[in-house]
């Protein structure tokens, strides 16, 4: 219950870093691409980092927020950790699945995704083990 908590936590603590890193990365980006690319290539680089950055608040407060009801055995909370556990699960292999290897020579890229398979696989098995354990019963 509570690595799910904390994984919630940090879920949202990436939505934020996300946010705040992508105007470093904009201007990163505009000076490694060509002029002519920069129309090409800025808008959907910035598009996806504001979504991603978006969308992962929610999802770590409402996997906190859910975590942390997995106790009491609420349906709602067990199918909420899942969903949330099953999708950072999938980021790793989908990244190994779209990404060409060669992408993958940078060592800080190849620790960020053995972290995340790492956190996504205990996320997994902290919600196997909730959704199996027995309710806690109320006084």
């Amino acid at each position: 219950m509570y690595f799910l908590a904390a994984s919630g936590v940090l879920l949202v603590a990436l939505g934020i870093l996300h946010l705040w890193v992508t105007s470093s990365l904009t201007g990163w980006i505009a000076r490694m691409v060509s002029v002519r690319a920069r129309p090409l290539v800025m808008p959907p680089f910035v598009l996806n980092h504001i979504v991603v950055g978006i969308l992962l608040i929610p999802v770590g407060v409402s996997t906190a927020c859910a975590a942390l009801a997995l106790p009491s055995g609420g349906r709602w909370a067990r199918i909420i950790c899942l969903c949330s556990a099953l999708s950072v699960f999938s980021l790793p292999i989908v990244l190994l699945r779209v990404m060409d290897l060669r992408q993958f020579a940078a060592p800080p890229f190849v620790t960020a995704i053995i972290l995340l398979f790492l956190v996504a696989a205990l996320m997994l098995l902290a919600t196997v083990m909730m959704w199996l354990r027995k309710p806690a019963q109320s006084a």
